[in-house]
């Protein structure tokens, strides 16, 4: 019998390497998780002469490095990760590097690799005592049949004295230069991963790339000089407080003290009683026409805020969780926003930190070192933060209102100066009946605009008025999503009392009214999604919209409720054709969603047949024109005239406000399009038809 091996061809180590990973930012971004991994607070990723082909790539870290066993065992092993069961570094930090592999990409860039490590002699000291290196020569590997040919000697060796404990690793003779866009690559990666403060006790990346020293700079800051507007502010020994904004170009706009701001304690102008502390929050302006002269890649800006977004808060220089983590908003930055949103920063749209001087350690950690205990100094730290926000919104409030102002009024010194010029023309023509007949059109027109103008008036109060109803929607539905998600685990908490103190004839009745409960709760917790999914900003802009995407992703989100209502939707999309408009996203929403509510209302009508609840959206595409038809199987329109029902106000509904149908009327037609309705349609229902000329 012959036994053997699996072994592996050389050219594997290339279709593991560039083709499993083609970018090398990837596998420069994978050995840098490895430093974090290995308890790093500092990584220098350092690039030289990599404009031609020859420079080298060094990552250097001050973890707690490797033993040449570690080498031989682990990090020499392809695919090997000892990381999937340890769970946590020593530091208590979460694992975040992969399976081995995407180093091995960085690795083969150059001629040959060499690793330095110097392992620490005892944990969390950092102190080394012996180095161990390895060095990779790829081209060792091409005149082998198999990988395992080669022999790589790994070199342990004692330090004279002791050093500190960390890792290098060198990818020499680069086998191409690295452009530009590749380096742009890589630095956005790391900008990602890399902490934008430079605090004590977190995880640092640094670059050093001297050809492109304002890739250098983008690592250091972050995107933080993008930042349209950062708030300063200043809590000082005394208790009293000081705050300062700067715009984007770093000249300062606004200042003030703690005597000016509105809060008060007890009546009296505020004395925080909290340590001293410092608050800096960067605010950016995420809108693509603010980037469109910019270098910054307002889709990589967005990932950033997303991985750092928030307030983050240190403690004596050390990092104080959740405050700052991802889906932690401790300061209600995103509720404040819901009712100002051109104006409030968010964890979305900002990045900031609360730096506390606390030598007598008046705040105190809770036991599990995660927040501190909300006392007396916490809450008026907190109280503290809100005021320099709040004053922060009121001077931008003002400002942006003193700017409408400004472009109201020279509009209207335009139109002043234009009739002007208008009338001085007409004064100049010699014919006297060329002149009275231009006179009457000018005063036909100017009747036309002004008439015009009374009718978007009474439309901007109505939709003033809507809007209010809206933000106090989207404030009912942020404010109750909190106490949403608290209750599941209250009514698991009481499941656990009664099952274990009462007998199962009450345990059965309890359940059977907690499961009422249940379903009540998953109803609320969906609407309140809805009505914030409905209300995003991003829906607002102008621009390209999938039709069929729109009404797919709106009837997904509605069909939990339609289904509680006993409702069926379907769907009849014209497959030949995927139309799109030219409109905004919130406009077909608007449509398609008050069609919907129009449709659940009739269906609750005494009026209402008995017989299956049904709505239909039907799409269909003829010579670039779209018709959108929704019917429903309710009682149909009745007591009222086709014409009435576009009327604002107008309503047959006990519950109705009358506008839902104005809104659609009006969406429609600033899409471009036409609308008309029948009273009964093929479900028995009402019908309404909305065309459009489509892209």
């Amino acid at each position: 019998m012959t036994t053997s091996n699996l072994r592996f061809s050389p050219s594997i180590l290339s279709r593991l390497g560039e083709e499993l990973v083609p970018h090398f930012d990837q596998g420069i971004i994978e050995l840098v998780r490895n430093a974090y991994d290995a308890d790093a607070s500092e990584c220098i990723v350092k690039l030289t002469d990599i404009s031609e082909a020859g420079g080298e790539i060094s990552i250097i870290d001050d973890g707690v490095g490797m033993s040449s066993q570690d080498i031989v065992n682990a990090w020499l092993v392809l695919g090997h990760s000892s990381k999937r069961s340890a769970g946590t570094t020593a530091s208590g930090r979460i694992q975040v590097g992969d399976k081995g592999l995407g180093r091995l990409a960085a690795l083969r860039m150059g001629e040959n690799a060499k690793l330095e490590s110097r392992p620490e002699i005892e944990k969390k000291r950092k102190i080394a005592t012996s180095e161990s290196s390895v060095n990779i020569i790829w081209s060792d590997f091409d005149d082998t049949n198999t990988v395992d040919e080669v022999e790589l000697e790994t070199i342990e060796k004692d330090l004279k004295k002791p050093k500190k404990s960390g890792t290098r690793i060198r990818i020499q003779k680069l086998n191409k230069k690295i452009t530009r866009r590749e380096a742009e690559r890589l630095a956005r990666s790391l900008t990602i991963l890399s902490n934008p403060f430079d605090e004590t006790g977190d995880f640092k990346v640094i670059l050093e790339m001297p050809e492109h020293p304002d890739l250098e700079k983008m690592v250091r800051e972050g995107y933080l000089s993008e930042a349209e507007w950062v708030l300063k502010a200043e809590l000082l020994n005394d208790g009293s407080a000081t705050a300062s904004v700067l715009d984007w170009k770093g000249d300062l706009v606004w200042e003030t003290t703690s005597e000016n701001w509105f809060s008060k304690k007890n009546g009296v102008n505020p004395v925080y009683d909290s340590p001293p502390a410092e608050f800096r929050l960067s605010i950016f302006n995420l809108e693509s026409k603010s980037f469109a002269a910019r270098s910054t890649n307002i889709t990589q800006l967005k990932k950033w805020l997303k991985h750092l977004g928030g307030v983050h808060v240190y403690h004596n220089d050390f990092r104080v969780h959740p405050y700052g983590d991802s889906g932690f908003d401790w300061l209600d930055m995103n509720l404040a926003r819901v009712n100002n949103p051109s104006i409030r920063p968010s964890t979305n749209n900002s990045l900031g930190q609360v730096k506390i001087s606390d030598k007598n350690k008046l705040l105190q950690q809770k036991t599990d070192r995660v927040g501190f205990i909300e006392g007396e100094e916490f809450t008026e730290l907190k109280r503290f933060i809100l005021d320099s926000l709040n004053w922060y919104a009121r001077k931008r409030t003002s400002y942006e209102d003193e700017k409408r102002k400004a472009k109201k009024d020279k509009d209207k010194q335009d139109v002043k100066e234009s009739e002007q010029a208008l009338a001085d023309a007409i004064n100049n023509i010699d014919d006297e009946n060329q002149k009275k007949q231009l006179n009457l059109a000018v005063k036909a027109a100017t009747k036309a605009s002004k008439k015009r103008a009374k009718h978007l008036e009474s439309d901007l109060n109505l939709y003033r008025s809507l809007s209010t109803a809206g933000t106090t929607s989207a404030v009912f539905s942020h404010e109750i999503s909190k106490p949403l998600d608290e209750i599941p685990r209250v009514i698991k908490s009481a499941d656990k009392i009664v099952k274990d103190n009462c007998k199962d004839d009450i345990i059965k009745k309890y359940l059977r009214r907690t499961k009422n409960i249940s379903a009540y709760l998953d109803r609320l917790t969906h609407f309140a999604k809805l009505q914030l999914n409905l209300l995003k900003k991003d829906k607002r802009k102008v621009g390209v919209v999938d039709v069929y995407e729109t009404i797919e992703n709106l009837s997904e989100s509605f069909t939990p409720l339609l289904e509680r209502e006993k409702i069926t939707l379907t769907l009849e999309l014209d497959a030949t054709y995927r139309p799109k408009l030219n409109g905004s996203q919130s406009m077909l929403e608007a449509i398609i969603t008050n069609c919907f509510t129009n449709s659940m209302r009739a269906f609750r009508l005494d009026s209402a047949p008995k017989r299956d609840r049904l709505i239909q959206i039907r799409a269909h595409f003829e010579e670039k024109k779209l018709t959108l038809e929704i019917c429903d199987s309710g009682p149909g329109i009745i007591d009222v005239s086709i014409e009435d029902i576009w009327a604002p106000g107008f309503t047959t509904m006990p519950d109705g406000t009358g506008f839902g149908l104005t809104i659609i009327k009006d969406c429609v037609s600033d899409l471009g399009g036409s609308c008309r309705a029948l009273e009964t349609g093929n479900l028995g229902g009402a019908s309404f038809f909305f065309e459009f000329s489509v892209l």
